[in-house]
């Protein structure tokens, strides 16, 4: 019996995957790859790191150790696609998707992606929940795209104003070049920090869902 339990425990310290001592160096580029085309609202991080074990020749397993990095890169190259679909983080994104929510570090996607590859995951969430759906069954972005036209809402929308801190912020009407609709703010704020004044710059894009589809008049 003894014998028995010996090789039952050589068999266990076999099957564990070796702990492998560092990620690859060009592991963004591979969680890239990984993501590109993939409809994210039915790929888990278990999927991902179970294909970037698989592109890097590894075992199954071998990366479980770094499974905090590995989320962290994965969060990164969602916001970095997302930011894109949007229309580029740092010009006029429109952010016509319908962003309620969604989870992933977030600017809103623009349109649901297509996949190449789906796979369904019960034993983690997805990278990015699907949309809600309005009462009446239609996505916001349904609900919204006949709403207004962009003359109308040029004539109707006021500035609102927007807390930041103890800051107020005002935001005005706005037609972003992508033909989206909705409200932004550019301007300099002097913020506390540690008993320092410091200067910050604050952009703000608040674009309506939807609105890219209004018509001109």
């Amino acid at each position: 019996s003894r014998r028995g339990a010996s090789t039952g425990q050589r068999r266990r310290q076999c099957a564990r995957p070796p702990v492998m001592a560092a990620l690859p160096d060009d592991v963004k580029e591979r969680i890239a790859g990984i993501l590109s085309g993939r409809d994210l609202t039915q790929t888990s991080l278990k999927h991902v790191r179970g294909e970037l074990e698989k592109r890097c020749g590894v075992q199954a397993g071998a990366f479980d150790a770094f499974r905090d990095k590995i989320k962290d890169l994965t969060t990164a190259e969602i916001s970095r696609i997302q930011q894109a679909e949007a229309g580029g983080g740092g010009g006029d994104g429109d952010g016509d998707g319908d962003g309620e929510g969604e989870e992933a570090a977030s600017p809103e996607a623009g349109e649901k992606r297509k996949s190449t590859d789906t796979v369904a995951d019960s034993s983690e969430p997805p990278l990015v929940k699907k949309s809600r759906k309005t009462r009446k069954g239609c996505s916001t972005k349904e609900a919204q795209k006949a709403m207004f036209t962009r003359s109308t809402f040029q004539k109707k929308a006021e500035s609102i104003t927007l807390a930041f801190g103890d800051k107020k912020i005002k935001m005005e009407p706005k037609v972003f070049s992508t033909g989206s609709c909705g409200y932004y703010s550019n301007t300099k704020v002097v913020m506390q920090v540690g008993g320092q004044e410091v200067m910050v710059q604050l952009q703000v894009q608040a674009p309506i869902i939807g609105s890219k589809e209004w018509k001109e008049s």
